[in-house]
């Protein structure tokens, strides 16, 4: 028994990803960093189209009730395992606004307002006074966290609960499998890899932030979309259009595969995306100040600038730390131009919009090409998975976490790879 040769290079890739993003970048030069980011994640998005199994993996035998059971009790022991781990971090590092003003914005401004009665986005004064900003953040991005409120427990748990969620929905595809095979265990394993590396090497931007929550949005959306799920790919979609904007740059790529492929999917996926989103936002929330988008877009650009003029504790002319660290383009960007700070932004907003149309229409032109012989689910996650990336690496300011929703549709895409020619897993 021998495990297929090109699927042990996909599953070597997905270690790789992890390795240079979370253990690498910050040692290597914020030049080489991106790139070389950028470029391993459009490797394993595009590998499966190219460079199909030329076997099956090897089965071992059938899966049976008993290996399930097996199978989820080890899961359950690795939740309880990350559980202890992650109480460890948010003893050794509480909610403070100094760190993060992230979990604070949440509790004030969204759940607060909202267990109260009030109108959640009623613009406030922004803390140096130069006016007022309406609060930013979508429903799916603070709403789940008006159950710890409730019953009055650490927000933070409602994010790592989510994610927890996104690996129960993918484990359970993996083990419908009618056959254990080589690579069933590794399968399993990977989300809890994605967090292991997350907790070991960013334990600070874990414990300060809610994105692991985003990132388990990302992978109920990847699986729902590899299981060809119509009403989970709907609910994938409203929970990540609902929580960041970046996943509606997908959409024409996606509008496009599905109108080649499945018409009546697309339609009843459109149908109940927009039915959520009009329940969960437009009439409760926007219907009640349309200019919210406008003002959040005034507010990032704010904040932006923020952060290119540097953090108060680096010294004056100190490079921004953010931008450096080698995460994103922005660097490059800062280095290169010339030009005022608001200018050096508004290029880079430019050169983002003008790489993005390119590379949709790049996708468009392949998808098309391939969704006759190509597994259609492998076309849409390829085309999430680089949307992503390029959103990601010239967005204003390449914030770590921002990434970590790419990682989640690596997994689906590396532990779905032996079926791209639509055969049983």
């Amino acid at each position: 028994m021998k495990l297929n040769k090109s699927g042990l290079i996909i599953y070597v890739l997905c270690i790789l990803e992890l390795i240079v993003f979370f253990v690498l970048a910050n040692n290597l030069h914020f030049i080489i960093s991106p790139l070389l980011i950028l470029l391993i994640g459009v490797v394993i998005a595009f590998y499966p189209l190219y460079n199909k199994p030329n076997e099956a993996v090897i089965s071992i035998e059938k899966l049976n009730k008993k290996h399930r059971i097996i199978a989820w009790l080890g899961i359950v022991c690795l939740f309880i395992l990350f559980v202890l781990w992650a109480n460890t971090l948010y003893l050794k590092m509480p909610i403070d606004v100094k760190c993060s003003d992230i979990i604070p914005c949440i509790q004030v401004f969204y759940v607060e307002r909202f267990v109260r009665g009030e109108f959640v986005y009623t613009p406030v004064p922004f803390q140096d006074g130069s006016g007022m900003f309406t609060p930013n953040y979508l429903p799916a991005h603070w709403f789940p966290f008006v159950i710890a409120r409730k019953f009055y427990f650490d927000y933070r748990w409602v994010a790592l609960l989510v994610y927890y969620v996104g690996v129960i929905i993918y484990s359970y595809f993996i083990l419908k499998a009618k056959k254990i095979k080589l690579n069933t265990l590794f399968k399993l394993l990977l989300p809890f890899i994605l967090l292991f590396f997350i907790l070991k090497f960013e334990e600070a931007t874990f414990s300060c932030t809610v994105e692991i929550m985003i990132v388990g949005y990302y992978l109920i959306l990847s699986t729902f979309l590899m299981q060809q799920s119509t009403v989970g790919i709907g609910l994938g979609l409203t929970l990540t259009i609902l929580s960041r904007y970046a996943v509606l740059f997908y959409l024409p790529v996606a509008v496009v595969i599905g109108w080649v492929g499945k018409r009546k999917q697309l339609f009843l996926i459109t149908v109940i995306t927009a039915v959520i989103i009009l329940l969960c936002y437009v009439i409760p929330f926007l219907s009640k100040n349309w200019s919210m988008f406008s003002d959040s877009q005034i507010a990032y650009r704010k904040a932006a600038i923020g952060e290119w003029n540097g953090q108060s504790w680096q010294a004056l002319g100190d490079r921004p730390c953010q931008l450096f660290k080698g995460f994103g383009f922005a660097s490059w960007v800062y280095l290169i131009s010339r030009d005022t700070l608001i200018a050096k932004i508004s290029y880079l907003q430019n050169l983002f919009f003008i790489v993005l149309i390119c590379i949709i229409g790049i996708l468009t032109f392949i998808n098309y090409k391939k969704q006759k012989t190509v597994n259609h689910s492998f076309l849409q996650l390829a085309s999430l998975k680089i949307i992503l990336l390029v959103c990601f690496s010239f967005v204003s300011v390449p914030y770590s976490y921002l990434f970590w929703s790419s990682f989640a549709i690596s997994i689906v895409i590396v532990s779905q790879y032996n079926v791209i020619n639509k055969q049983e897993d």
